[in-house]
């Protein structure tokens, strides 16, 4: 199962204000909806990225009516719990809310301290495109710094341009074969530039300009150069889904809230299995699990 299971991202101002993120209200969950958390079933400890993992049962643990203790992420267990990073890089709706550096270092060693073993970045997570690689050069940073820094795993994103610092700033590239592959290279850079970056995402595929086969075949060039171990994609629905997984191996799929009910029925509709409980529906299609949170 390459899947991304339900993982929990949670934002880092919560963590910055201190609460140890399996204790933050389920209010504030982004891809398991807001039924309360029960105490987290046991699991295995995690162990280095460079040594054999401890086997898990097969059975993932959960919380009660609620996400599982841990997950299946590309090759790799993990902790249910992560850090999602936009807040460190974006300057809306005031450019006195980004954190300075320093601060945002804390914060992500924060998390790390409460468990989380997965870090959420995007190459585009930054002020405008002056910024562009910003957080993924900071989160590099924080993880190779921290004690448990070689148990921890990130997924970027790319395909996104920033024309302005507004929230309404965002906009898909042309997502053509070289921008794909130059915006990989850059983001392999900024995350350290040796290891291959974990997961790659598609932030968000322009198929009126490149046909999303064509942007992942980019991808696909990078993960056989050693750049990229696992790729995926996010808001796609079930058709782009396909043509992407004629192009790759799809390790995750990551939607918004208003598209992740449509694309888990579409997916049960071709056999797709529901995994979790009903309030917290994700489903597992053709081996990827699709899940929701904000991208």
């Amino acid at each position: 199962d390459h899947g991304l299971a339900a993982v929990r991202t949670v934002t880092s101002e919560w963590v910055a204000a201190g609460v140890r993120a399996k204790q933050l209200p389920d209010s504030h969950t982004h891809l398991w909806g807001d039924a309360p958390l029960a105490q987290s079933a046991a699991a295995p400890p995690p162990v280095a990225a460079n040594q054999g993992e401890a086997p898990r049962p097969s059975a993932r643990p959960s919380h009660a009516g609620g996400p599982p203790a841990w997950v299946r992420l590309g090759d790799r267990n993990v902790d249910a719990y992560g850090i999602g990073t936009l807040p460190l890089g974006v300057t809306y709706p005031d450019k006195a809310q980004r954190p300075s550096r320093e601060e945002a270092m804390r914060i992500v060693h924060a998390a790390l301290d409460a468990g989380a073993e997965l870090v959420d970045v995007a190459d585009s997570y930054c002020e405008d495109q002056r910024d562009f690689g910003y957080v993924e050069r900071l989160v590099s940073e924080a993880v190779r710094t921290h004690p448990s820094g070689s148990m921890v795993v990130v997924a970027t994103k790319g395909g996104m341009r920033r024309l302005g610092p507004e929230s309404s700033g965002w906009r898909p590239s042309s997502c053509d074969y070289n921008s794909i592959y130059k915006a990989i290279r850059a983001s392999w850079e900024a995350l350290g530039g040796s290891a291959p970056i974990f997961l790659w995402q598609l932030h968000h595929p322009n198929e009126k300009a490149t046909p999303i086969a064509e942007s992942l075949r980019a991808a696909r060039k990078a993960q056989e150069e050693g750049l990229v171990t696992h790729i995926g994609v996010c808001n796609v629905d079930m058709e782009q889904l396909r043509r992407a997984a004629s192009a790759v191996t799809i390790a995750c799929v990551q939607t918004s809230p208003p598209h992740h009910a449509r694309l888990c029925r579409e997916g049960e509709k071709e056999g797709g299995s529901r995994v979790g409980s009903p309030a917290h529906r994700n489903v597992s299609f053709r081996g990827t699990e699709l899940v929701c949170g904000p991208t």
